[in-house]
């Protein structure tokens, strides 16, 4: 059940953050940093395509709900599940958005981008360094991220193991771990359009989830 069924849109925009990532390591110029905005614009007019399609895979179930509730509710209860799970993710991951957001200058009304979008020490900060109190959220964020993608997948029925593909995933490389590899020394708008990936990535494996309950509902009734 690994992978993920992405658009073609949301491929082209994940290959350009890959792309633009890269270049950071050559050069860190205004052009560069105006491209990950314009990513992270992609990337939430994609979220919110994602998003009506839950809406209308969540209606859909409230019909048949309505129609067949003894062949639905096992599966609408899952789809349930399936929503709070990626909803409580969602919102802890803009939740840390937000902050570096914050704490870059919040977003500046003459260029619609973040204020201090080259800062270098943010994304560092805030994802790997503990600081009294304040623990690093990288850790935090890859167990979250981790568990989410248990949860999701343990909602499909085991014999249909392979149906179910997400992309929502925090591998750790041979070279470094994965929250060192995404936030060590990256400028904060390159961080903050991850961020959003990430949502994006959380969101899209919820619809994989839905639609795969939803088909399930009457599966059974077709046997060859």
């Amino acid at each position: 059940m690994a992978g993920g069924k992405q658009t073609a849109r949301q491929q082209m925009i994940n290959l350009m953050y890959l792309v633009l990532t890269a270049m950071l390591a050559l050069n860190v110029s205004a052009e560069v940093l105006n491209a990950f905005k314009t990513v992270r614009d992609g990337l939430d007019e994609s979220t919110k395509n994602i998003d009506l399609t839950i809406d209308k895979t969540m209606s859909s179930f409230e019909q048949n709900m309505k129609n067949d509730p003894v062949k639905t509710k096992p599966f609408y209860d899952k789809a349930l599940q399936a929503q709070k799970i990626s909803d409580e993710l969602v919102a802890y991951i803009k939740g840390i958005k937000d902050q570096m957001v914050k704490e870059a200058g919040n977003i500046s009304p003459e260029t619609n981008d973040i204020e201090g979008r080259d800062n270098l020490d943010i994304a560092s900060r805030i994802m790997l360094e503990n600081i009294g109190s304040n623990k690093a959220k990288g850790p935090e964020m890859k167990t979250k991220i981790l568990d989410a993608r248990k949860q999701l997948l343990a909602l499909a029925d085991p014999k249909d193991e392979g149906k179910v593909s997400i992309s929502l995933d925090a591998k750790d490389s041979k070279k470094a771990t994965w929250e060192v590899s995404m936030f060590q020394s990256i400028p904060v708008t390159a961080a903050v359009t991850l961020l959003s990936k990430l949502e994006g990535d959380v969101t899209d494996s919820e619809v994989e989830v839905l639609k795969y309950l939803h088909s399930s509902i009457y599966a059974a009734d077709f046997k060859f």
